[in-house]
């Protein structure tokens, strides 16, 4: 188990969007978090976990970097 653990939880209007979301981040790095999908509460889980703080939290930057990139993508198009 790592020392360090930060959960990231997104709230989505759809599970359309939180798959599009889901999908955008899967391709990076799989061995530095998880994703669960909570479709009934329209939830997207994004679970890091590192043994150095340092690398939790660039790790979670790079995930918020690639969402807020999916979204305002998604926003243009719709």
């Amino acid at each position: 188990m790592a020392a360090h653990e930060a959960v990231l939880v997104l709230r989505g209007d759809s599970i359309e969007r939180l798959a599009t979301l889901k999908a955008s981040i899967s391709v990076d790095d799989p061995d530095a978090f998880s994703i669960e999908m909570k479709p009934e509460e329209l939830e997207l889980h994004i679970i890091v976990q590192s043994d150095n703080m340092r690398t939790l939290r660039n790790t979670m930057d790079d995930i918020l970097a690639c969402i807020t990139a999916v979204e305002a993508t998604l926003e243009h198009i719709e």
